[in-house]
């Protein structure tokens, strides 16, 4: 079973330390827009962003796990994740989203 609101609090810490400018000086976005395609919409120039949308909300509070929309150094993300004891799933393609498993 999820536990959204304890699996929030870790991405909240994650995206405080990717804020960072020695991390890269992410944008990270919470809840951001309803779909991956409006969420880029709404961002069109940006470099070192990490988000999840709301149907990507919806999923984690079932699933326990979340798909993450980025650009900018991946190895960064997931670097900050594993910090924190989350299991990561990514194939290396900058084409495709990262995967956190919060089980």
């Amino acid at each position: 079973m999820s536990n959204w609101i304890e699996n929030k609090k870790i991405i909240t810490k994650v995206y405080k330390q990717l804020r960072k400018q020695s991390n890269g000086g992410f944008t990270p976005k919470h809840n951001w827009t309803c779909c991956t395609s409006c969420g880029w919409a709404e961002i069109p120039d940006a470099q070192n962003i990490v988000f999840y949308h709301m149907q990507n909300t919806d999923s984690a509070k079932k699933y326990n796990n979340i798909y993450l929309s980025w650009s900018g150094n991946a190895e960064k993300i997931i670097s900050e994740f594993e910090k924190h004891n989350v299991q990561v799933e990514w194939n290396g393609l900058t084409t495709n989203k990262i995967k956190i498993n919060f089980n």
